[in-house]
């Protein structure tokens, strides 16, 4: 019972785990991750005074776009997923308290190549050059949460000597934590904010770590003191993302397998003691009439109360396990009645298979071996 009660506890962990992480990976974060290619670039010290940085990234962002199977390119201060993003704060025309937000400095088509809806506007194009009138995209939390009934289209951001101007609603993205709720973010156009220091994003037609050589290069080919690092598709960063998760459901399968394993053999043990113990009793029984059907009933009805006692004290410990990984679990709660079924068939399972033999054993003793002993 001790052992299948551990068993129990262990199965209803990793099952937590493993639905826990397959929600995870199943969560809406805002973006299309495949077939994109990431790469932390950072631009070489030393240009003239009066060259934009705009310029710049946009000669780096021309000759990424230039290399086959190549469908898009941007570049953005922080990356999606386990990046550290910046953070300000802001104030909405016509409110008087502050809102802190998360600063994202991002190049035209920077939505497009993330695959980030735009909701209402535009995105930062072109246009949006370091003489132009400055402008930013927020996401639809900050949107709800700093400009609630007013119109950001029509609601600016008073800055210092300036005043910004909304010009799109961009979806939400999952940035620093993909079990986290989207903060408020505001986004800004690269040739408006001198940054030398971006993620550059490249959207392929087909597998995007083909593309990493060229990409390094073709970077370097722009200027040789050009930093390349990270350079990884954004699937991996989500799976690099998850390893704690990952881990940690791996190391409880193994514990719960092993411990299936140790109840199978338990039960397999105790039953085949009682079965010798009681060879001449179920001998007598058949040679008074009991039917081999009775006495295999019999045999694994025992296996099946043992695994019964042992369930219910395990299922009460492993609800108190699950509550104490609440922090760990995304998508599921510690009473996950999924969870719970599909263990306690396997543990069943194991049970029965456990306890065939000793049963089948059970029923071939014959009738005469067990009166001569007697």
């Amino acid at each position: 019972m001790a052992e299948v009660a551990l068993a129990v506890v262990l199965l209803v962990t990793s099952g937590l785990m493993i639905r826990s992480l397959g929600r995870l990976f199943e969560a809406q974060v805002g973006y299309r991750p495949d077939g994109v290619l990431t790469a932390r670039v950072v631009l070489a010290a030393g240009r003239p005074a009066n060259q934009p940085i705009g310029l710049l990234w946009d000669e780096v962002i021309q000759r990424v776009a230039a290399i086959p199977g190549v469908t898009s390119v941007a570049v953005g201060s922080c990356a999606p997923v386990g990046d550290h993003c910046e953070g300000t704060d802001v104030r909405v025309a016509g409110h008087s308290e502050q809102a802190h937000v998360s600063f994202h400095v991002v190049s035209p088509n920077y939505f497009a190549t993330l695959g980030i809806p735009m909701l209402r506007g535009r995105e930062v194009t072109a246009v949006d050059h370091r003489d132009a009138p400055p402008v930013m995209v927020i996401n639809s939390t900050a949107a709800r949460t700093i400009w609630g009934a007013d119109d950001p289209l029509t609601t600016p951001v008073p800055r210092e000597d300036r005043t910004i101007t909304v010009v799109g609603v961009a979806g939400d993205v999952r940035y620093e934590d993909i079990q986290a709720e989207p903060k408020p973010a505001i986004f800004f156009p690269v040739a408006q904010m001198n940054r030398s220091r971006a993620m550059l994003f490249v959207r392929s037609a087909g597998d995007p770590a083909s593309l990493a050589s060229a990409v390094r290069n073709e970077i370097k080919a722009v200027n040789r003191n050009h930093t390349v690092s990270e350079v990884q598709t954004l699937r991996e960063r989500m799976f690099d993302a998850t390893a704690r998760d990952r881990f940690a459901t791996q190391v409880l399968t193994t514990f719960a397998v092993t411990a299936l394993l140790l109840a199978a053999i338990g039960i397999y043990g105790v039953l085949s003691l009682a079965v010798a113990q009681r060879r001449r009793e179920l001998g007598i029984r058949m040679a008074l009439g009991a039917e081999r059907g009775g006495v295999l009933a019999m045999i694994l009805g025992q296996a099946l109360g043992l695994a019964a006692v042992g369930g219910v004290i395990g299922g009460v410990a492993a609800l108190m396990a699950g509550r104490a990984l609440g922090s760990m679990l995304y998508g599921v709660t510690a009473a996950d009645p999924v969870t719970y079924v599909v263990c306690g068939l396997v543990l069943g399972a194991a049970v029965l298979a456990a306890a065939v033999i000793p049963a089948v054993r059970a029923t071939q003793v014959h009738p005469m071996v067990a009166l001569r002993a007697e």
